[in-house]
């Protein structure tokens, strides 16, 4: 492989490293992220950044909105628009552990009536 290939495929993996190393942080990682790459943008030009920071926008959009919820609640069996509003409330107490912990008390809450209410009916 030429030198001149090696340094053009360079900004590109480097790109990559910035945006995906971060992401295995939780919540904030994949911010930490797309603030660097738009970062490294600015440094092509603005117009360039702006649709950096679009792209990650709509990207990020996606993944909170439409993605996690639909795998989370297939996982923990919490319907999607529940894990939305979960993790909403969760943020909105107590921050960032509240939108880490929200999904599972979610889960527990919804659990709980099956668990204990329910099934002391049935064994009566």
């Amino acid at each position: 492989m030429p030198a001149d290939d090696r340094l053009e495929s360079a900004p590109a993996s480097a790109d990559a490293d910035a945006r995906g190393k971060p992401a295995v942080i939780p919540v904030v990682g994949s911010t930490v992220g797309g603030a660097i790459v738009s970062l490294v943008a600015l440094t092509v030009s603005v117009p360039v950044a702006v649709a950096a920071l679009g792209f990650y926008i709509a990207c990020r959009l996606a993944e909170d909105y439409l993605i996690v919820p639909r795998i989370l609640g297939r996982t923990v069996q919490v319907p999607a628009v529940v894990t939305v509003v979960a993790v909403l409330i969760g943020a909105a107490l107590m921050g960032i552990i509240g939108a880490l912990v929200a999904i599972p008390v979610a889960a527990a809450l919804r659990l709980l009536p099956h668990e204990v209410a329910f099934h002391r009916l049935d064994s009566s």
